[in-house]
């Protein structure tokens, strides 16, 4: 059990890594999901809309701001075990991260304006349901050694 605490804290980097490569070249937003066409905006044209150049939609910003700085306190988490700190701060940023993802919607929908008809239109698409489900392991698999620590004591 000794060797599976150890490695938790990368598993959780992996799953963070994970759900930013995925949540952002994924679909996040789709449009149409009742009809036969279905069309997607990335995650990445999510965040960083092309109809703007200068505009940097904050909320999905901070989604996988929030994934990356859990996954860097993940491996300070791996390289200095004793640091229960860093797997907290980790385990909160992939929380709120997962949380997020999860109304990545109405982030795109609030931020474009649209009327109550076009918004239901839109649905969540297949990158911002598998990175909110890589960010809630990830948030399991930092605290766990902690929880395991604790458990033995």
């Amino acid at each position: 059990m000794d060797k599976i605490k150890k490695y938790l804290p990368l598993v959780a980097a992996g799953l963070a890594a994970l759900a930013v490569i995925l949540g952002l070249a994924c679909d996040a937003v789709v449009y149409g999901k009742d009809t036969m066409f279905e069309t997607g905006q990335s995650g990445w044209e999510t965040v960083f809309p092309a109809e703007v150049m200068a505009m940097i939609m904050v909320m999905p910003f901070l989604t996988f701001l929030l994934v990356i700085v859990g996954g860097i306190q993940s491996l300070k988490a791996y390289f200095d075990p004793e640091n229960e700190k860093a797997s907290y701060i980790a385990t909160a940023c992939f929380l709120v991260a997962g949380i997020f993802f999860f109304f990545f919607k109405l982030f795109f929908c609030n931020a474009a304006d649209m009327s109550k008809d076009l918004k239901k239109e839109y649905d969540l698409g297949v990158g911002a349901i598998i990175g909110a489900i890589c960010s809630l392991l990830a948030a399991v698999a930092a605290v766990l050694p902690i929880v395991m620590k604790k458990l033995k004591k």
